[in-house]
């Protein structure tokens, strides 16, 4: 039952959720993949600048071996020396070119194991131990295996000569730091233009330096390619980094996520790519680290979600609880919240009916009896508004219905903008029809009423008009008058006597409706539509003579009676039958089964359900 009693609260805190949880829900996506793809893109640039820089380091370490080299030449020789004066070439007198070589070793950036000077044609290489042979300075210096002699002899090949161009070469791939890279300046030495490569031998302990120029960073790798045939050519960091390298594979799937792996670029000048490859577990941690960020971020917008949710829920619920809370019997209604109120404006509304036909009754019998009446308590009838006169008519020998009354009071506003107020003395089986005139047209609805009874009544009836009177005061005055009419055209009877017979009958008459009137009660009280209305209209009554009559002579009131009677055959069928509360509800005559429950339990104190159960 407290469920159901604060179903309105559920269905709030739901709508409230849904309306402000989609929302977030669709800007926290749209931030996760805004986010996602701005971390991608700056991983991408970040390593792709790495690989520019890594290239560009290397090169200028390059570059430096190549410009001092390139300060051998004739042209930009800064001092003279006996080398750059002889007249005669390397084959004449290769004296004056050890000069060169010792000039060589002087180099500003970093440590070579060794360099020199070959000359092509000549089978003659010149270092800082002396002359040999090609191939004695190959096999003695530079070679560890013999498989690396055509690779190594490659380097010194005429072939690739090309003026003031730099050419490479590598005893092997350079895995494991073991191998050595050669750095070679095409160029011409002598007056007489002998073709000579000045070239530089960097050995395995060098690479320590050159990988100086590049980034210690784990889970990224630095390779330099030959890029003719995509060999590695250099490997920097982890040496086992290079058998993963897969020039082809450019993007691989982590956490579901294509990610980049490889970033290259190419060295227009010389013949090298720098390739930086990303490993699995780098990319793993930054996503990782990207999940972490946006989790905690997610937990912040949970969070703001649910104090949202509460003050919204807070504010829109909040008027309808105090509402509740100031509802008198609250406790009593079953049934969700509105349901609840709406129960409540159901019975106050029934309450108010009733006692608007109390007060109008009262406010009539006070006009009609001289009772002074305020222009306030006037405002109640919607008379206050000052009128040109007013008269009192008085039907006798019949009753005027609800519906009759309804539909003569709206005729007479319509055509004579006149108020009619209608009261009914049961007793004396007499109408008594107050007009509230706003023009001089008393005569005029005096000969309107009386066509008006002539229509619709068949049986003998008497109608006795008063005279117009120009304040409420005098209504008093008025209705003597229709008294005075009546009594001329009374019979010879004297009037005491009149009065202990009317006395007599209206006792016997009361007595003889009153028990027709229970008695079609107990025949239709189970009925869902018996109203009080009704009754009256079935026995020619108003529903004050009615409600008057129950008071008087039953002791309670015609609703209070009904519920009796309905309360005890629901008890019966509660204790007799296997129905639900509903069924029983609409069998007792109750068309709403809230109200039923309410009622029970006023009468009982206890629900229908706990009183069924023993």
């Amino acid at each position: 039952m407290r469920r159901k009693k604060y179903q309105y609260l559920y269905r709030l805190t739901i709508i409230i959720f849904l309306m402000l949880a989609l929302p977030v829900i669709m800007i926290t996506w749209f931030l996760w993949r805004r986010s996602f793809e701005e971390m991608r893109r700056g991983n991408e640039a970040y390593y792709e600048k790495m690989t520019d820089s890594f290239m560009n380091g290397f090169n200028r370490e390059l570059m430096d071996l190549k410009d001092h080299a390139s300060r051998l030449s004739v042209n930009s020789r800064d001092s003279d020396s006996a080398f750059f004066r002889g007249e005669e070439s390397f084959r004449e007198n290769a004296y004056w070119y050890y000069e060169a070589v010792e000039e060589l070793k002087d180099n500003p950036n970093f440590d070579v194991s060794d360099w020199g000077i070959y000359y092509y044609g000549t089978d003659s290489v010149i270092t800082r131990k002396g002359r040999q042979s090609l191939e004695q300075y190959v096999d003695n210096t530079l070679l560890q295996s013999d498989g690396e002699m055509e690779q190594v002899m490659h380097f010194f090949s005429e072939a690739n000569y090309q003026q003031m161009k730099m050419v490479f070469g590598t005893t092997d791939t350079a895995d494991d730091y073991g191998g050595k890279m050669m750095a070679g300046y095409c160029t011409t030495l002598g007056n007489s233009g002998d073709r000579a490569l000045i070239f530089y031998v960097i050995g395995p302990q060098n690479y320590k330096e050159l990988w100086d120029i590049g980034y210690d960073e784990e889970g990224v790798y630095f390779y330099v390619l030959n890029s003719l045939t995509d060999q590695v050519f250099l490997a920097f960091g982890d040496a086992a980094g290079a058998e993963r390298l897969r020039l082809e594979e450019t993007r691989r799937m982590t956490h579901g996520i294509r990610q980049k792996v490889l970033y290259r670029n190419d060295n227009s000048l010389m013949p090298l790519s720098f390739v930086v490859y990303v490993t699995e577990e780098s990319l793993q941690n930054n996503i990782t680290e990207f999940y972490q960020n946006m989790r905690t971020l997610s937990i912040f917008l949970a969070l703001f979600l649910l104090v949202l949710c509460t003050a919204a829920l807070y504010m829109e619920y909040r008027p309808v609880h105090r509402l509740l809370s100031g509802m008198e019997n609250y406790e009593e209604y079953e049934g969700g919240e509105f349901e609840t109120i709406q129960n409540a404006l159901h019975d106050r509304s029934v309450k108010i009916q009733e006692q608007e036909m109390l007060i109008m009754d009262l406010l009539i019998s006070h006009l009609l009896y001289g009772v002074p009446v305020s222009a306030g308590k006037l405002d109640r009838l919607g008379a206050g508004a000052p009128a040109a006169g007013y008269c009192v008519y008085l039907l006798e020998g019949r009753i005027l219905l609800s519906s009759e009354v309804s539909l003569l009071a709206a005729e007479a506003e319509k055509r004579f903008s006149a108020r009619l107020f209608v009261t009914d003395l049961q007793e004396e089986k007499q109408n008594v029809i107050i007009a509230f005139l706003k023009e001089a047209n008393a005569q005029e609805l005096r000969a309107w009423l009386k066509r008006w009874f002539q229509e619709r009544f068949l049986s003998e009836y008497s109608f006795y008009p008063g005279k117009t009177v120009g304040s409420p005061d005098e209504i008093r005055s008025s209705y003597l008058y229709c008294c005075e009419q009546k009594k001329e055209q009374e019979s010879k009877f004297t009037l005491e006597m009149e009065d202990q017979k009317a006395m007599q009958l209206k006792k016997e008459q009361q007595r003889k409706k009153r028990d027709e009137i229970l008695a079609y009660l107990e025949a239709h009280y189970r009925d869902t539509d018996l109203s009080q209305t009704q009754v009256a209209d079935a026995f020619q009554i108003s529903s004050y003579t009615l409600s008057r009559m129950f008071k008087n002579q039953v002791g309670i009131g015609f609703t209070e009676y009904v519920n009796a009677k309905r309360l005890d055959y629901a008890k019966e069928l509660l204790l007799t039958t296997s129905y639900s509360i509903r069924e029983i509800s609409i069998l007792s005559g109750f068309s709403n089964d809230n109200y039923f429950s309410r009622i029970f339990k006023a009468s009982t104190g206890v629900s229908p359900t706990r009183f069924r159960e023993g």
